[in-house]
């Protein structure tokens, strides 16, 4: 059902795909494996640790989102997941850019960060409509 014309999760499974792939994987894969990149924002030696964490979090988070879209019913508690963490990549990336942390980003990197931040809202408000729906496969 998951691959079907009719399927009733389908725009909800395709946005889970592309932020488990952009967010999860792809922004995860980046801060893993070159944290360097963020060490305008005064990270030192031992920012770096926390970097990396923060990387393979979110490889961890893209994977676990990922093998939830291939389930026929996407769970309730998989949903309240999806909305919790990206609610929360959200705010740290509003909070962020509030707070002048990322002034020193030239206009690429305010316009990544500005899709970065869409796609966490979108995960945010499109799961909610399924959270009171029974659907059954």
């Amino acid at each position: 059902m998951a691959y079907s014309l009719n399927d009733p999760y389908r725009l909800y499974r395709l946005t889970l795909r592309l932020n488990a792939s952009v967010i999860g994987i792809g922004l995860g894969l980046a801060l893993f494996l070159r944290p360097q990149w963020l060490t305008f924002l005064g990270a030192g030696e031992t920012g770096m640790l926390a970097i990396r964490l923060g990387g393979a979090g979110l490889v961890g988070m893209g994977l676990a989102f990922w093998e939830v879209t291939t389930r026929p019913v996407m769970p309730r508690l998989a949903s309240v997941a999806v909305i919790l963490s990206h609610a929360l990549l959200a705010a740290v990336l509003f909070g962020s850019y509030v707070g002048g942390s990322l002034a020193a980003l030239d206009l690429t990197g305010r316009v990544v960060l500005v899709v970065l931040f869409l796609c966490c809202l979108v995960c945010v408000v499109l799961p909610c409509a399924y959270l009171r729906e029974d659907i059954t496969p």
